[in-house]
Order: C-alpha cells, then structure tokens, then sequence
C-alpha cells in the first residue's frame, strides 16, 4: 500500500511541476511581448527586427511544448492519478 501511496504522491507532485513548467512558458512569452510592446515607443525600436522572428519561433516552440505537456504528460498523470486511487480505495 505504501508503494501506491508513493507512487500517487509522484504523480501528484510531477503534475504540479508540470503545470509550473507550462506556466513559466506563458510568463516568459508575456514578458517577451511586454519587452516588444515597450521598444515600439522607444527610440530602441529598431531591435523588434530582431526580437520579432525570435519571438515567433519561441511562440511556436512554447505552444507545441504546452499541447506535449497538456495532451501527453498531464492526461498520462491523470490518467494514473485515477487508477491509482481506485487501488487505494479498494484496499481500503
């Protein structure tokens, strides 16, 4: 039983760093936008050339690994979370 406990405990502890990760991702895309947003009233605008296609390959990159994280990852936990406790109920 203890087993299972452990292993609903690292289920639950690797989803919350999972959901941690995907908010880090959207932190960092929301301060990319906002560093964006502040150099078109600067006379620092002329970096968004820069800035601008890196932004859009961190964008892509960002939603392609929160969709991975989403579908495969969290619905994987859950899915084990789920399992897990029924186990643990039946033991019970």
């Amino acid at each position: 039983m203890a087993n299972l406990a452990d292993q609903l405990g690292w289920c639950i502890t690797s989803k919350d760093h999972l959901k941690n990760l995907s908010d880090a991702i959207s932190i960092s895309q929301s301060n990319l936008e906002n560093i964006i947003l502040a150099l078109q009233h600067t006379g620092f605008s002329e970096y968004n050339q820069w800035l601008l296609p890196l932004k859009e390959q961190f964008d892509n990159g960002a939603t392609e690994t929160q969709t991975f994280i989403n579908n495969r990852h969290i619905k994987y936990l859950d899915d084990r979370v789920k399992f897990i406790s029924g186990k643990l109920d039946e033991l019970n």
